[in-house]
């Protein structure tokens, strides 16, 4: 993570504009950190990866109107396009799973962690909320 820091403040510091907006390039760096923290290395190493599983939680994030929580049922275009984000975010984490199981090599991250542990695709992706009973 310290690599990752220093990295991104040295990419800053050679920017010939010298003018940065925080909005994109720190919230890019929390994001690669949080990646690295709660979620697996060959997104966090990857930045064409990185950029676009980013794209994807945006998505999702801006699709979640208080329709779409009073109304889960209710299909509307904000409920489409959260399923579809997290469809690519699926599929990009399968992907990564399938090739670490087929090609044997571990990471050292969470996601080497939950398979260690036995858990399938949807208990890997998911986030179960406290509140949430079995």
């Amino acid at each position: 993570m310290k690599r990752d820091i220093h990295s991104r403040l040295n990419e800053l510091l050679e920017d010939p504009t010298g003018t940065t907006d925080p909005f994109d390039s720190i919230y890019s760096l929390v994001f690669k950190l949080t990646m690295r923290t709660v979620g697996c290395n060959d997104v966090a190493d990857d930045p064409e990866q990185l950029q676009a599983i980013m794209r994807h939680y945006e998505v999702m994030d801006k699709s979640f109107t208080p329709i779409v929580v009073y109304f889960p049922w209710l299909p509307t275009i904000q409920g489409l396009q959260r399923k579809v984000a997290g469809a690519k975010i699926y599929m990009a984490l399968k992907r990564i799973v399938d090739n670490r199981r087929k090609t044997g090599v571990r990471g050292d991250d969470p996601l080497q962690y939950l398979m260690d542990q036995g858990d399938n695709m949807t208990q890997i992706i998911g986030v179960r909320l406290p509140c949430e009973h079995n």
